[in-house]
């Protein structure tokens, strides 16, 4: 190779070392200070907290209760029964059904409730309007 060929080879090699070096420190500048910054990631981060949800006991033996949180299926529990679970603190959209519904004239219960941390939030689950619908009381 002559001397020429030899220069644009290093040249090329210089250049292709710079891009990349370039590159990293972008990178890294933008992932530090994404990571320093007190934005999303660390404002919306909640320590997860237990809940409990009860049966009263005069709930019915024969049936069971449905429980979704915020529209997604969580457990289904019969008499003696009760659903234990980690959330984040906050609010939530707590639907309630009984199967098999005795009455298709109310065949679901919505209520929110507030998960608060660093407690056990215990919900019981009861009859409420003669047997109308579910409400969720705080206290076990």
């Amino acid at each position: 190779m002559n001397g020429i060929g030899r220069f644009v080879v290093y040249e090329k090699m210089k250049l292709s070392h710079t891009l990349l070096t370039a590159a990293i420190a972008c990178g890294l500048t933008a992932g530090s200070a994404s990571a320093g910054s007190s934005g999303i990631a660390r404002s919306s981060f909640r320590p997860e907290t237990r809940l409990i949800v009860k049966r009263a006991p005069n709930f019915g033996n024969d049936t069971a209760l449905n429980l979704y949180i915020d529209g997604r299926h969580v457990a289904s529990f019969t008499y003696g029964r009760q659903y234990e679970g980690m959330l984040p603190a906050g609010d939530y959209l707590v639907t309630m059904r009984q199967t098999p519904h005795l009455s298709d004239a109310y065949v679901y219960s919505q209520q929110w409730i507030r998960v608060v941390p660093g407690r056990t939030n215990v919900f019981t689950a009861f009859w409420v309007d003669a047997g109308a619908r579910i409400q969720l009381d705080l206290g076990g």
